[in-house]
């Protein structure tokens, strides 16, 4: 909660200090790994957000956890497709997936695979909680974003 503060309030000193805490500390050093990646993005550097989504993938596994890495990769789907990198934002949902086939892992994947176009995956992936006997909310949003997206 700290760096996202100090973010918000252009505090780079404020989101450095909070960095140099997380180091070493399971749980806490991904996750601000994966804040940084987002602010890096926000900011134009998505080279270097890249990499610092990357880091927190792997400290992530390396915790034993498959859950949080899959959602940083998710979340990088999504931010890759938003930039226009569609083989970007494909790598990162298919890490995503490869992951975990939790509910969130797989509504960024497929939120990012709508967003870049790729109908055919995110359909598939609808198509299977439409099936289920309770579709989550937020399907339509990808429902959208495909008709959006078939409609160019």
């Amino acid at each position: 909660m700290q760096y996202e503060i100090a973010f918000l309030r252009g505090d780079t000193a404020g989101m450095d200090r909070t960095a140099a805490l997380s180091e070493g500390k399971t749980g806490a050093e991904d996750w601000i790994s994966d804040a940084r990646g987002s602010a890096l993005a926000y900011s134009g550097h998505l080279q270097h957000a890249r990499r610092m989504s990357l880091r927190a993938e792997e400290l992530g596994q390396q915790a034993g956890d498959r859950e949080r890495p899959a959602q940083y990769a998710a979340e990088a789907a999504v931010r890759e497709a938003l930039f226009g990198n569609g083989s970007e934002a494909m790598r990162n949902a298919t890490a995503a997936l490869g992951l975990s086939k939790g509910r969130d892992v797989e509504y960024g994947a497929a939120l990012a695979l709508a967003l870049s176009g790729n109908s055919s995956r995110s359909e598939t992936l609808v198509t299977s909680w439409n099936n289920g006997s309770q579709r989550p909310h937020w399907c339509d949003s990808i429902t959208c974003q495909r008709f959006v997206h078939s409609s160019r």
